[in-house]
């Protein structure tokens, strides 16, 4: 699934992030084994962090972390240690408030801990945004910025889906 933290340690690691928990993967050589954990920490979906089967929905989730953190400048969930940021992630809500109105109901969706109720597919992501807009009663349309940084992050994510699926399905 999509962690942008494992490419660093594809690459090695960054003096930056050397001690912080938030960033450090937790990698495992049995990695396609059940029960098995490979992420990091702040960006695994809850189940991933519980250890258990993941599928496109946790892409989700890690888009919404990530847009979160765009959008804020913080990291979404935290804690001093790996365990506390797991934590965190698999029980705490991130505060959205700072964040403008239209695009909170988009996270709240990729954020919710139970798949089942997130986003089916990244293509509903524009759809809810402008859901939101109607509802308001609002006739403006999105910032031009906000619609390109939109753009940007669903062609990542289509990229990083067939980058995925190229190497698994060949």
């Amino acid at each position: 699934m999509l962690d942008f933290g494992l490419a660093s340690v594809v690459q090695g690691p960054a003096s930056e992030s050397a001690g912080d928990a938030a960033n450090s993967p937790t990698l495992t050589m049995r990695a396609t084994q059940a029960g098995v954990v490979l992420g990091t920490a702040a960006y695994m979906a809850p189940e991933q962090a519980r250890g258990r089967p993941v599928d496109r929905r946790a892409d989700i989730w890690a888009f919404g972390v990530i847009l979160c953190e765009m959008l804020t400048g913080r990291l979404a969930f935290t804690g001093e240690d790996i365990t506390e940021v797991l934590a965190s992630v698999v029980k705490d809500k991130p505060d959205l408030s700072s964040l403008p109105r239209k695009v909170r109901p988009l996270l709240e969706r990729c954020l919710q801990k139970d798949p089942k109720n997130r986003l089916r597919d990244i293509g509903d992501a524009m759809a809810l945004i402008e859901s939101t807009t109607g509802a308001e009663g609002a006739q403006q349309s999105a910032s031009p910025r906000f619609l390109w940084l939109l753009a940007g992050l669903a062609a990542l994510a289509a990229m990083v889906f067939a980058a995925i699926s190229f190497v698994h399905f060949p």
